[in-house]
């Protein structure tokens, strides 16, 4: 009948808050991000009183979210705060696979501003990075996944070589 519905299911929401959230996001920053109340966006995980049940303002999680707010939580992409931890895995990945083609880690360390000590290829160090760090490394990969490093002097192919048999 033309009617606009005024309300999305609340799982849509909640399933990217808790994608976002998963990825190292904190739910009042996804707020500030979307321009959104802190405690409507907790309302939406968490409910109101959920400890509770007696209190006379408990609320479960909400079942519907009012789609101007869910358009625009949905609409925040991770936006990781620089100095939050994230799992290193993905960060680790994409310096491993750089030093495959031939990049050294002194010339990733160079292009990063990160001291070549700080780079650590064990599976287990680190397991977490910064955020900013992690954003650089994402940044200087996408830049570099399908440029192979050039060698013209001596020490260079030396280098290169040296990298590829680490890879």
């Amino acid at each position: 009948y033309g009617r606009y519905d005024r309300f999305v299911d609340g799982d849509t929401v909640r399933d990217h808050l808790h994608a976002l959230m998963d990825a190292g996001m904190g739910w009042k920053r996804i707020a500030i991000l979307a321009g959104v109340n802190p405690s409507d966006v907790g309302t939406i995980l968490y409910g109101k009183h959920l400890d509770q049940p007696d209190h006379p303002e408990h609320r479960p999680p909400r079942k519907k979210v009012g789609r101007v707010m869910a358009e625009k939580l949905l609409a925040v992409r991770l936006d990781i705060a620089g100095g939050q931890l994230v799992d290193a895995t993905g960060t680790r990945r994409r310096i491993r696979a750089l030093v495959t083609i031939g990049w050294s880690l002194n010339q990733l360390s160079t292009r990063l501003g990160i001291a070549r000590t700080n780079f650590h290829l064990h599976e287990d160090e680190p397991a977490t990075v910064r955020g900013d760090t992690r954003q650089k490394v994402v940044a200087l990969y996408e830049e570099l996944w399908n440029i192979r490093p050039v060698a013209v002097t001596r020490n260079e192919k030396a280098a290169l070589t040296r990298t590829l048999n680490l890879a």
